[in-house]
């Protein structure tokens, strides 16, 4: 073991080195070989017996995507943000607006240009260049908009979901299951508020008012996280209880930079706020690491 502390890129780099076993675990868990033993009884290790703890946002994604590139699943717990507030919640913003304007050369190449659609930028231009191939992409956003007028919202998300095949592929990538839950919220969210609301400008002006909400009955929410790796900050993770627990950040430093200006540090029981010198940030840094 070190006997000194090690920067966060070091610890980083070992700690994806170091999660090559876990793979194994799994393997050797499938085969009755890696678990736990509750008196007589067995139970094979599973992802929701492991519990990852970091500082950070950062710290989480490393781990991660050190776990996706071993194909092993996991959740962020502490990145519990509102369906409205994603990425997929713009992109649908966009194809609601093309599809009620299908005629708009604009609007629909801001939709077929989305992150979720995921269109290669040479195949987008290759299609306004080509004449015929866009006029496809008009009618094609012209029967998106039949199909909402006739069979509502839900219906025509589907299918554009459908034929844009986009469920097969994210699918295969390591987010996409949450990225496909949202879609599918939000289209349930909005054919519920369609009932309300009258016509389709109606509809987008409401998506679009709710695209900074935060609350929390619109808050991402996954069946299978329960069955997954927990990666969690140590904050979140006071009073919960895991199995197995991995800390790979918890001997880590944070440099001392002369930027901060005022430092919070504790002498016994009490607690001082000083303009910050290069004593007060080493006082800061000893306690925070005390501390974890």
């Amino acid at each position: 073991m070190d006997e000194q502390p090690v920067s966060p890129g070091v610890t980083a780099s070992r700690w994806r080195l170091r999660l090559h076993p876990t793979g194994t675990w799994f393997a050797q868990a499938a085969e009755g070989k890696a678990g736990f033993i509750d008196g007589e009884v067995f139970q094979p290790l599973r992802g929701q017996d492991i519990a990852i703890l970091v500082h950070t946002g950062t710290e989480a994604q490393i781990m991660r995507e050190a776990l996706a590139a071993r194909r092993i699943h996991s959740v962020y717990l502490s990145d519990r943000e509102s369906v409205f507030q994603t990425e997929e919640a713009k992109d649908l913003l966009h194809w609601l607006r093309a599809v009620a304007a299908p005629t708009d050369d604009r609007v629909v190449c801001a939709a077929l240009g989305t992150n979720t659609l995921a269109l290669p930028l040479e195949h987008l231009a290759q299609l306004q260049q080509d004449e015929l191939a866009w006029e496809a992409q008009i009618e094609r956003f012209r029967g998106y908009q039949l199909l909402w007028q006739q069979q509502g919202v839900l219906t025509m998300l589907r299918q554009l979901l459908h034929d844009f095949a986009l469920p097969a592929q994210l699918l295969q990538q390591p987010n996409g299951e949450r990225i496909l839950t949202n879609l599918l919220h939000l289209s349930e969210w909005l054919q519920q508020s369609a009932t309300a609301l009258d016509g389709e400008q109606a509809l987008i002006w409401h998506l679009t008012a709710h695209l900074d909400s935060s609350g929390d009955e619109f808050i991402q929410r996954l069946e299978s996280d329960a069955e997954l790796v927990k990666v969690i900050t140590i904050h979140k993770a006071k009073g919960l209880e895991y199995p197995l627990v991995l800390l790979p950040f918890i001997c880590h430093w944070k440099e001392v930079d002369d930027k901060t200006r005022q430092v919070l540090y504790r002498n016994g029981t009490q607690t001082f706020l000083e303009v910050a010198g290069k004593n007060s940030l080493r006082k800061r840094g000893k306690q925070r690491m005390k501390r974890d």
